[in-house]
C-alpha cells in the first residue's frame, strides 16, 4: 500500500530534478522514493558509526592486543 504526500520544494531544485530525472526517464516519485531510501539508509550508517565510536571511546584498542601478531611478522631485509 502507498500514500499520497504532497511537499514544497524551491523551484530552482525542482528544475534541476526535472532535467536530470528526464534524461533518465525516471518519474518524480522515483526520485523522491530514492532519495528517503538513501536518506535512511545514511542515518542507519551514521548511527552504526557513532556507536562503534563509542564502542572504542568506552572499550580504546591497546598495544597488546597486537603485540602477538606483530611479534610474528618478519619482514625481509
Amino acid at each position: 500500500m502507498s500514500q499520497l504526500i504532497a511537499i514544497r520544494l524551491p523551484e530552482s531544485l525542482l528544475r534541476k530534478v526535472d532535467r536530470v530525472r528526464k534524461k533518465e526517464s525516471v518519474s518524480r516519485t522515483e526520485v523522491v522514493r530514492v532519495a528517503l531510501e538513501a536518506w535512511i539508509e545514511q542515518r542507519r550508517y551514521a548511527d552504526a558509526v557513532r556507536s562503534d565510536h563509542r564502542g572504542y571511546d568506552e572499550h580504546p584498542v591497546t598495544d597488546a592486543e597486537f603485540e602477538e601478531v606483530l611479534g610474528a611478522q618478519s619482514w625481509p631485509k
